[in-house]
Formats: C-alpha cells, structure tokens, sequence
C-alpha cells in the first residue's frame, strides 16, 4: 500500500510539473526574431510572441512584444493587429488613455487595414450615441472602407442610411438603404433595408417606388417583423383612405403572415367590415398565390396547407367540413386544452375561421 501511495504521489509530482508548452513557443519565437531581424517572418514572430504572452497571463511582457511590432515592422500586416490587440489589452486592463492613443495610431496610420474596422464602428457608435450624426457620417465611411464586403460592412451601411435620415437627408439615406437591398439581398439586414425604404419613398412622394418595394419585402421576407409590420401600416393607411379594395387586400396578407394574436382580432374585424365573403376569398388565394411564390418558404408551411384546405371548404359552401378540419387544428395547436404549443398559422386559423363565419362561408 505504501509503494503505490509512493508511486502514485511521485506520479502527481512529475504531473504537477509538467512544462507549459507556451514556454518553448515564446523561445522558438525569440529565437526566429533574433535569427532573421528586419523579416516578414521576424515580424509575424515578434505578434505571436505578444499574443503567446497574453495568453500566458503576462501582460506585461504582452504589451512591450507588441509595441515592438510597430516600432519595427511598420509596414508588416502584423503591425495594425498589434495595435489592435493593444488597443484590447488596454481595455481589459483599463487604461483608457493608453488604448485611445493605440486606437489613434492604428486609424491615423492603417485606416484601411480589416483590423480596424470593428474600431471605426465603435467610435462611430459613440457619436451616435451622442446624436452627433454629422460627426458619425465619415467614421462610418471609414470602416466601410477598412473592409467593404464584410458583415460589419454591410451594418455600417445600414447605420449611414439611419444617420442621413437623423440629418434629414432622405435622398441619401435611400441612396444607401437601396445599395444594401440590392447588393445584400441575401442579408439579415436586408429586410431592414426595405421596410425602411417603404417609409423614405412615401415620405418623398414616391408611392409606386413604396408599393414596390412592399411586394418585394413580402415576397423575400414573409417571415421577417418588417414585412409584417409594412402590411399593417399600408393595410391600416388605406382604409383610413377608405380604399377599401386594396386595404382588404392587403388585410388578408396581414392575416396570413402575422403572429399576434390581438392584431389578428383586429385586422379579422376589420375585414368583416370591409369586404365581402367573394371578396375576402379572391384576396386570400391572391395572397396564399404570393406567399407560394416566396423565395424563401413561409414557417409552418404543412399547417398552412391545411388552413388553406379548410378555407376552400368554406368556399364550396361545406361549412360542416371546414369546420371539422378547423377542429382538428385547433386540436394540434392545443387550442382545445391538450398543452401543445401552437404554431402562427394554427393561431390564424382559431382567429380567422370564425370570421369567415361571420362573412358568410356557411
């Protein structure tokens, strides 16, 4: 017992002292620093040597490594992520002036470079905050330019287009927005684009260009809270215009893209109000036809489905079949009590079928 509590405790020792393999990498990067000065292959050790040390807990040594890359390889890439991960150190360390003068030499001397683009956004972001807009436009353009085809691009695009609007400039602001649509098409920021063009072009007395771009927003983005919200203020614009046709329309699209509840309530009353049992159901297959043609496939598409075919229940004057199918639906979704979550179409459906009730299906 007392050879293998000593053998196991001489186990843990050699364990305990293991050396930290960081070690040999900072010597192999000194190494190659002092082998080949002046190198592309001196500079890229001298970064690593400061990340290592960073990595090691040792900011000290961290932040002279780092530093030596600048003063000594200027015009290696590896100088503005030096300053960058200075810039990072300094923040964590908190000493702001430090990393303000960091962050000044990496824009004043890299301004192009990718690793400061995500420093062009913040300080931009600050401006902003300040709702100093004017100040905020060419800091933006700046990190545009540090990276132009980058995620963080393609946001920046979206704040330039919002910084416009805040000088009222919409003539730019539209300039931008459009370039996001249709650059960035595939984009998560492209929804955002488009409802907000839906408002510049109607602000501007472009209504063909809102209408348009409305379609398209729907069409593309079922999905997204811009497309619903753009068919709910345009459904709600027109019939405060009492263009009954075109609001009915457009109600029904509501209808089927939206998830709340309470203004599925009421867009329904709304549209027992407005239109007529033929009328809702030419808009609906109108809609249900767009949305089939979407790009994208709209979330919950079997359950749409099976809405779709008890609305052509109605149609057919087979009330007793809609509504059992409706049941069943409802019995899915746990309207009737069984606890399972429901899903948007479902929830359209508990909504919508009794007011197609009301519109005369049966």
């Amino acid at each position: 017992m007392g050879a293998s509590a000593s053998v196991s405790a001489g186990w843990r020792g050699q364990a305990a002292e293991a050396p930290d393999p960081r070690v040999e990498l900072i010597r192999v990067y000194q190494q190659t620093i002092a082998q080949s000065p002046g190198t592309e292959q001196a500079a890229r050790a001298q970064y690593r040597l400061g990340v290592t040390y960073l990595e090691a807990g040792r900011p000290g040594q961290a932040e002279e490594a780092l530093w030596r890359v600048v003063a000594d390889h200027p015009q290696s890439p590896f100088a503005p992520q030096a300053l960058a991960g200075l810039a990072d150190l300094y923040k964590r360390t908190e000493k702001g002036a430090e990393r303000e003068a960091a962050l000044d030499q990496l824009l004043r001397d890299y301004p192009r470079s990718p690793g400061a683009q995500r420093f062009w956004r913040e300080r931009a972001m600050g401006l902003i905050k300040d709702k100093q807009y004017a100040q905020a436009v060419p800091l933006l353009l700046q990190g545009i330019e540090a990276d132009p085809n980058s995620d963080t691009s393609i946001e920046l695009r979206v704040r330039l287009g919002y910084a416009h609007i805040a000088l009222d400039k919409p003539e730019e602001a539209i300039r931008h927005f459009e370039g996001v649509a249709a650059n960035y098409p595939k984009s998560g920021f492209a929804p955002e684009a488009l409802g907000v063009l839906i408002n510049l072009y109607g602000k501007v007395g472009e209504r063909e260009k809102a209408d348009a771009v409305r379609e398209r927003l729907v069409a593309e983005h079922l999905a997204a809270p811009q497309a619903r919200q753009a068919l709910r203020r345009a459904a709600t614009a027109l019939y405060a215009m009492n263009q009954r046709e075109e609001a009915a329309r457009l109600f029904v699209r509501a209808i089927l893209a939206e998830a709340d509840p309470s203004y599925l309530r009421e867009a329904c009353a709304t549209l027992a109000e407005i239109a007529t049992a033929d009328e809702v159901r030419a808009h609906y297959r109108d809609a249900w036809a767009a949305m089939r043609g979407a790009s994208e496939p709209a979330a919950g598409a079997e359950a749409y489905c099976a809405l779709h075919q008890a609305f052509e229940h109605f149609a057919r004057g087979d009330s007793e079949q809609a509504q059992a199918q409706f049941r069943e639906l409802a019995r899915q979704a746990g309207l009737l009590g069984d606890g399972t979550e429901h899903t948007v179409p479902l929830t359209i459906g508990a909504v919508a079928i009794p007011q197609m009730l009301k519109l005369g299906y049966d």
